[in-house]
């Protein structure tokens, strides 16, 4: 099953990525831009986080950035992975965007999520 992204989509691609694609799925994509890791779907709806570097310079960035895309990819596929039954006993199979979509809240990412409410940056004046 081919993935269909529409221009829109590609051109936000083209504008926010600075790497290679971290990971290929027949049901996703999760890419590593410049400052955010984004994930987008078979119906071509996309999720992403500010990775936040603390004080993080040079290749120290690219190896959190990297950390954190694996951790995003990892925590969410734990999730998909968990499989809860219904009443009667049936398999309630969530789906990729729902399983990152609790990764993305889940304790053990939140390090490497940039919160403006919780993180300020601090410009020279």
């Amino acid at each position: 099953m081919e993935m269909n992204i529409d221009a829109s989509i590609k051109k936000i691609i083209r504008e926010i990525l600075v790497e290679d694609y971290h990971h290929l799925h027949k049901d996703y994509r999760l890419y590593e831009a410049f400052n955010k890791i984004v994930a987008i779907f078979e119906d071509n709806t996309k999720l992403e986080f500010e990775v936040h570097y603390h004080d993080k310079h040079g290749e120290d960035r690219e190896k959190w950035r990297k950390r954190a895309a694996s951790r995003w990819k990892s925590l969410a596929n734990e999730i998909h992975r968990d499989v809860q039954l219904s009443e009667v006993g049936n398999p309630i199979e969530k789906s990729w965007k729902k399983s990152f979509e609790e990764a993305l809240e889940h304790p053990e990412l939140q390090e490497f999520v940039f919160n403006p409410k919780k993180h300020r940056r601090i410009w020279p004046s």
